[in-house]
């Protein structure tokens, strides 16, 4: 027997301890060690194959998204179209759902509008509103999928085919349409300072309110000028000679971000010859002067919307405009009129 393995066999026994035990022991230490190796190993496979559930805004699954779009046909819901990687920069297409099963959602374009070759094998975004039970709910919903398909439909409008998506999120799109109303489709267009009663709350009596700062003039259309509107705000060009006839030292608003306006608003409809009259509460969000003619170009936002209160009809009630919701009835006036121009213009 080698010496030296006998002094160590003689050390282990002078402790109480023999080679077996200690074989036993490096044993039970690399089984111990390969179990955690294991272990670990495993959790990371089992975490890789879990499913996690899809957030609670998304609708999931063939036969739910399915039932989401045969209610948006069944309520003839507005949809708008846009190529995702324009989206920032692109105004969105009003179109209405057709069909829609495996084969794909079909949408169709008023039939004065053409689409470019570049549509086909892009992914575009896709949003609409259902009208829900609850009124409280949010009912705007979303999706994005790939063209597969840019036809005509026996009528002559084009139709878009996109692949059936495989989810629809709640959603809104960022930018909402918008146009420049032509002037004479705007008949009123009067701006007064923000006034609150002894409570705080916006004041609910327009007969309060005093001399409007700003005013639209038949006879002079380009002394107040709305450039663009849309359901969430509006965008206003005020002639500097008007600011200096109306306004003298101390006298002059500031209209700088962050001052708030009352606005009664009136747009008119020239296909039912009806007229939208608003009363809006507006947040100033940019203000700045044209070169040299310093004139003021201001982007108001509306942030909430009167209607008559049911105790007395010379009094107003004010609902607010939370997160991206907007004035509808503008929303609906400024779809139909973007309507009109592509029937004039032809052009997507």
């Amino acid at each position: 027997m080698d010496r030296g393995f006998a002094d160590v066999q003689r050390t282990f026994s002078g402790h109480g301890t023999t080679p077996e035990l200690l074989a036993n022991l490096l044993t039970l230490v690399f089984l111990l060690g390969a179990a955690i190796v294991l272990g670990w190993l495993l959790s990371r496979w089992i975490a890789s194959r879990r499913v996690t559930p899809p957030p609670s805004t998304w609708t999931t699954g063939r036969e739910n998204i399915l039932g989401m779009l045969d209610l948006a046909l069944n309520q003839r819901a507005r949809f708008d179209i846009v190529l995702e990687n324009k989206a920032a920069r692109s105004r969105f297409i009003p179109c209405a759902l057709v069909a829609s099963g495996d084969d794909g959602v079909s949408l169709e374009l008023s039939e004065v509008i053409q689409l470019s070759d570049e549509w086909l094998d892009q992914r575009a975004k896709v949003y609409f509103k259902l009208k829900l039970e609850d009124p409280d709910l949010p009912s705007f919903f979303g999706f994005a999928a790939e063209v597969v398909n840019v036809g005509v439909s026996p009528h002559g409008a084009t139709v878009v085919t996109v692949r059936l998506p495989d989810r629809i999120e709640l959603r809104q799109k960022r930018s909402r349409l918008r146009i420049e109303p032509p002037f004479k489709l705007v008949r009123n267009f009067t701006v007064w300072p923000e006034q609150r009663n002894e409570e705080g709350s916006l004041s609910q009596d327009p007969r309060a309110w005093g001399t409007p700062l700003l005013r639209l003039d038949p006879k002079n259309p380009r002394a107040v000028r709305i450039l663009d509107i849309s359901g969430g705000g509006v965008k206003v060009l005020v002639q500097q000679g008007t600011m200096q006839q109306r306004f003298t030292g101390d006298r002059r608003p500031q209209f700088v971000p962050g001052v708030r306006f009352f606005i009664d608003l009136g747009l008119h409809d020239p296909k039912t010859n009806a007229l939208l009259r608003l009363l809006l509460h507006a947040t100033v969000k940019t203000a700045s002067t044209r070169g040299s003619s310093r004139d003021l170009e201001m982007g108001m936002a509306f942030t909430a919307e009167a209607r008559i209160s049911a105790e007395s009809p010379d009094l107003v009630e004010w609902r607010a405009l939370t997160g991206d919701a907007s004035v509808e009835s503008i929303d609906n006036w400024v779809f139909k009129r973007h309507l009109d121009l592509h029937r004039e213009k032809g052009v997507a």
